[in-house]
């Protein structure tokens, strides 16, 4: 399976941006968010905090959105942190494989709906110890400078749903995502700069991901349907034809079809190590970790 040459030129230049979603950390053992908000239900449902029949009921009908927001409400500020840091803390401090080999390869910066810390933690590795600028929803000023950073070649990480470390700013369902697009301009204006200016690699999200059908939808929307192209990655067996043209003709995504783990789940490990490889290995291929501060 062929990773497609203007992504691998995208990447060596530095205009490439990871949006890394669930899937990215699942190979790292974290559950994806489907798995996540089960384990939330029966934690509300072990501290007697309710039968959560119906969370369960609307969790199988696929309603994930509807879910997020009652077992948060269910579970209270202080239980709902200690359990999202209880599913979400990565097992070891060392950073996970595919994280390792991710950090090899010089994309401009990441973007990131996840809440861990396996990203920077593999970038900070790579750098001796010297941490990349990371950037929550509600740091203004960062978000301001970002883009000037990256043009200096240090590499960034905007953590657009918060970080497992600061509960405040974890935006965990619909709710609490309309709030910060409501309110937060500065988030919502890079998000969109990043998406219009920027070749953008979508791995770890699913076909029917809400975070990944808003961002195509609020770019499309924007810009009147002239899109640049980005690049997603899927399993092979997902990707129908009608699909495929549905994501080049609406949002200007390019879909990457790649081998499965199963469940109609990509080999994320296998496509980020190849892609490292024909990264490194080509004509004028630049250094091999980004810079950190």
């Amino acid at each position: 399976m062929a990773i497609p040459e203007d992504l691998v030129k995208g990447i060596r230049e530095r205009r490439c941006v990871l949006f890394a979603g669930a899937g990215l950390s699942c190979t790292a053992g974290l559950p994806n968010w489907r798995e996540l908000l089960k384990l939330l239900i029966d934690k509300a449902q072990t501290l007697g905090l309710g039968t959560c029949r119906e969370l369960h009921r609307e969790l199988r009908a696929g309603n994930l959105g509807i879910v997020a927001d009652e077992v948060k409400d269910l579970l209270g500020p202080n239980h709902f942190r200690t359990a999202i840091q209880e599913h979400l803390q990565p097992c070891g401090t060392a950073a996970a494989g595919t994280h390792s080999l991710l950090k090899e390869i010089p994309f401009f910066a990441a973007y990131t709906t996840n809440y861990d810390n396996l990203i920077e933690s593999a970038y900070t590795a790579a750098g001796n110890c010297v941490s990349p600028h990371v950037y929550t929803h509600d740091n203004y000023a960062g978000l301001a400078n970002a883009f000037h950073l990256g043009h200096l070649g240090q590499f960034y990480v905007v953590k657009a749903h918060g970080d497992i470390d600061r509960d405040e700013t974890i935006v965990f369902g619909p709710s609490d995502y309309r709030r910060l697009l409501r309110h937060n301009d500065a988030y919502h204006g890079h998000l969109l700069s990043l998406l219009s200016t920027k070749l953008v690699l979508f791995l770890g999200y699913s076909l029917t991901d809400p975070d990944l059908s808003f961002f195509l939808e609020e770019l499309t929307a924007t810009y009147r349907g002239h899109l640049r192209s980005h690049y997603a990655l899927f399993e092979s067996s997902t990707m129908r034809p009608l699909l495929k043209k549905h994501f080049a003709r609406s949002y200007g995504i390019e879909v990457v079809p790649w081998r499965g783990t199963g469940a109609g789940i990509p080999d994320i490990h296998n496509f980020i190590s190849e892609l490292n490889d024909v990264v490194r290995h080509g004509t004028g291929a630049p250094p091999r970790t980004p810079q950190t501060p």
